[in-house]
């Protein structure tokens, strides 16, 4: 199967399938560019990334570090392999026309569409071994039972960024990148299954932070009668105190004035 990376964000099921109509998937893409815009208002507009280039085979990578938008300093590997032939001439500098291949280590890729992707040739393949055997060889019979592409907000976060940085112009490209190394694209990348043990570890670790914040809130607004109640009681002690004290000055005063006649 060849799939550009244009068409899959048109249709990532491909051009003959209605499964997702026009209107579901401009609502999905509308979802993600609001989602990309609030994580990347939170990582300062930047996104890290690495570029290679292969000229003589015709083959460009591009590597994101895509931040998770629900864990602070968590980011994915997300990787494009653009290549050119005889059948894309048309494409021009345009790298979303290119023929491409993807790779994400994010759980909802690895989960339901790793296996997908895999089968119709779309998995990139010097980064087979960094994928999850498990969900290579595994149909996703429960989270994608009928085998569709579908749309991954990694691989979408990362084609959002590639645009605004106008990354799909080759020539803009061939600037930034280096000479492909495969040792040095590998290294870069962290293996699947060991990327989603992180995750569900930072996940587990933001769950604590957030039933411990709600802890101390709820603490805070179930005190706050009590303390008032306490503030009440001393208000009136203090009160009260003042008044016997005025009420001794005028004895006082009262007495001191009897003296002197």
């Amino acid at each position: 199967m060849v799939m550009s990376l244009s068409q899959y964000i048109i249709n990532p099921m491909g051009k003959s399938n209605a499964v997702l109509n026009a209107t579901a998937r401009e609502a999905i893409r509308n979802s993600y560019k609001k989602k990309y815009d609030v994580t990347m208002l939170r990582e300062h507009g930047n996104m890290q990334y690495t570029l290679y280039k292969d000229e003589k085979n015709n083959v460009f990578i591009a590597h994101f570090k895509v931040p998770s938008e629900t864990i602070k300093r968590f980011y994915y590997d997300v990787v494009f392999e653009f290549s050119a032939n005889a059948d894309i001439e048309e494409a021009g500098t345009n790298l979303f026309k290119y023929n491409c291949r993807y790779f994400s280590n994010d759980p909802a890729f690895v989960y339901t569409y790793a296996h997908v992707f895999h089968i119709n040739d779309l998995m990139i393949e010097i980064l087979r071994s960094k994928m999850s055997k498990k969900a290579i060889k595994k149909k996703p019979e429960e989270k994608n039972p009928t085998h569709n592409i579908g749309y991954v907000k990694s691989i979408y976060f990362a084609y959002l960024y590639m645009s605004a940085r106008q990354l799909y112009d080759i020539n803009t490209f061939k600037a930034a990148a280096v000479v492909l190394s495969k040792r040095n694209l590998l290294a870069n990348i962290e293996e699947a299954d060991v990327k989603i043990q992180k995750r569900q570890e930072a996940g587990k670790k933001l769950k604590a932070e957030l039933a411990k914040k709600k802890t101390k809130k709820e603490t805070i607004a179930n005190s706050k009668p009590e303390i008032a109640k306490i503030n009440k009681t001393i208000s009136g002690k203090v009160n009260g105190k003042m008044g016997n004290v005025n009420k001794v000055n005028k004895i006082t005063r009262k007495r001191s004035n009897f003296t002197k006649k």
